[in-house]
Order: C-alpha cells, then sequence, then structure tokens
C-alpha cells in the first residue's frame, strides 16, 4: 500500500517470519478484503497516514487515499475477524493499529484543547491535514460500534536513511551541500529515528490496549527547524567541512505563524504508560544518517 523506500513498512518486514509484499490501489476495496480474508492477520498495522502517500488518480476520484484506505481496512479487518468467531466478537487479541504522524496546530488551537481538555477539531489550526484525524475517528468508531480492537497511535517526524528528496534530512543537506541559503523557520516539532518508530509501533502492537490513542515522543520538548538544521550542520563541518566558515552561515531565519505538533488531551504517552523506552541515542541516529546522505 506504499511505494515509498524510506517508510517504515520495509523495516517492519524485517520483523515478519516469511514477509511477503501485494500491490493494491488504495480503493480497491475488494481486493484488500479478500487479502485480510485470506492471510487473516492477528495484527494490521495502517501505516499510509505517517508519510506523504499521494496516488495521483487520488483527486480524479474525489477520495482521500489516507480515509479510503482506513475505511477499507477497517471493513476488511471487522468482516474477516467477525466471520471466524462463533460469539460474533472479534478476539481481542488480535489487532489495527492506524500509524499517523503527530499534526501540526498553529499555537491557540493546542492552547485551547489543554485548556478545555477536548479534541473536538473543529477550530483547530489552518495547518492542520484534516484526512489524519477524520481516519483516527474512523478508527474509534469501528471500535465503539462494531468492538473492533483498534488502537491509534501517533508518531513524530521520522528521519532516517533512503528518505525521499523532499524530506526534511535530505533536502537540507542538498541544499546546505551546494552552498545556497536556507529559509527555515522556528516551528517546533518532536523528532524520531526511524528504527524507534518500528520498536515502539511492534511494542504497541503487542502490549497497548484496545481503543487507547498513544503517543510516541523520543526527543522530548522537541526542536525547532532551525536548531535541527544546525545539528545536521555541525555533522556536515565534520564530514566535508566549507572552504571558508560553517554551513550554518547559510541558514536564514523566516517570519512565520507559531506551528508546534498536536498534543490531545486524549492521547496517552507511551513512555509513562506502558514503560516504553526508545533503543538509539538521539544524535548518534542523526551523525548515522547525515552520514548516510553524504555518501
Amino acid at each position: 500500500l506504499t511505494r515509498h523506500r524510506h517508510h517504515p513498512v520495509a523495516s517492519l518486514c524485517r520483523e515478519a517470519a516469511d514477509p511477503s509484499v501485494f500491490q493494491l490501489e488504495f480503493d480497491d476495496a475488494a481486493g484488500i478484503a479478500s487479502l485480510v480474508a485470506e492471510l487473516n492477520p492477528r495484527t494490521i498495522i495502517n501505516l499510509f497516514n505517517s508519510a506523504d502517500c499521494e496516488n495521483p488518480h487520488a483527486s480524479a476520484k474525489g477520495q482521500a487515499p489516507s480515509v479510503t484506505v482506513t475505511r477499507n481496512l477497517l471493513d476488511a479487518a471487522r468482516h474477516a475477524w467477525l466471520s471466524r468467531s462463533s460469539q460474533g466478537l472479534v478476539d481481542q487479541g488480535r489487532r489495527y493499529l492506524p500509524v499517523s504522524t503527530v499534526l501540526p496546530v498553529d499555537a491557540e488551537f493546542s492552547t485551547l484543547c489543554r485548556k478545555s481538555q477536548t479534541s473536538d477539531l473543529s477550530r483547530r489550526g489552518a495547518s492542520q491535514p484534516s484526512d489524519t484525524m477524520i481516519s483516527q475517528r474512523l478508527a474509534q468508531q469501528w471500535s465503539q460500534y462494531y468492538g473492533l480492537p483498534t488502537i491509534n497511535v501517533s508518531v513524530p517526524n521520522i528521519f532516517g536513511p533512503d528518505q525521499s528528496r523532499d524530506q526534511f534530512f535530505p533536502a537540507i543537506i542538498e541544499t546546505l551541500l551546494q552552498q545556497k541559503p536556507l529559509r527555515l523557520s522556528q516551528s517546533r516539532r518532536d523528532w524520531a529515528f526511524v528504527e524507534d518508530i518500528v520498536d515502539a509501533v511492534i511494542y504497541v502492537a503487542k502490549h497497548g490496549s484496545a481503543g487507547e490513542h498513544y503517543r510516541v515522543r523520543c526527543d522530548k520538548g522537541g526542536r525547532t527547524d532551525i536548531a535541527m538544521a544546525e545539528l545536521i550542520c555541525d555533522q556536515l563541518d565534520q564530514l566535508t567541512p566549507c572552504a571558508s566558515g560553517s554551513y550554518r552561515d547559510y541558514i536564514q531565519a523566516v517570519r512565520s505563524a507559531s506551528v508546534s505538533d498536536y498534543d490531545g488531551p486524549e492521547m496517552r504517552e507511551l513512555g509513562p504508560s506502558l514503560g516504553w523506552r526508545e533503543l538509539n541515542d538521539f544524535h548518534c541516529s542523526l551523525a548515522a544518517t547525515v552520514r548516510h546522505y553524504i555518501k
């Protein structure tokens, strides 16, 4: 269901004893239902919302790919799992996990949510994509109405090797190596190494409680785009120094709306809730990622 080499699905497949890849269109409801029924998986992990999975035919069909995939997978899981239950109830040992990147929102909306202790998104920031929230709500509704054991998982911005060129790390590094001006804002985000995200998702699948919404946090407090770029510059200064000065000299701060990661009251932080901890040191992972892109 994804064409992205940098996607965590590649690492997840390595966890399987006999990984297989099946290519389906996002709106092929019958194909998805047939595949789920045939494989009868105990766990379904939907990674569609955690990357920019764009289908060139999506807009022409008038469908949001992430929402369509979510609905098709939920229906497929419900029919496949219920059909194998003599009591008409889904075995609670099964799990459906939609994984999505934490949503960026403006400061006003983030403060509003914390004060009101509500997850109502009618006043969400303009930068917040609605498709992700709709997909999360669908998973909650299938849990409430059909008893499907769903667990929402929100993950930080992911970095690691083999990301597409338009992603933050490779785009920043390419611009800096060309010694071009790099214009960045003070938007603050959480970051996590791809291997830690894979480990966290598997951990939730094994230990998480159905109906919950967990947030994975590795880089506590987050970092601004500029601060993250400065760390990349420091690595480049060591690995491939400029003829004069530092790569930091190419960073230009721009004024923009204050944006941070959404931290809704309905989310439970994974570490304190289930005792999960990241395996990789943040700075070592960052250094290894930078080395990968300058090979």
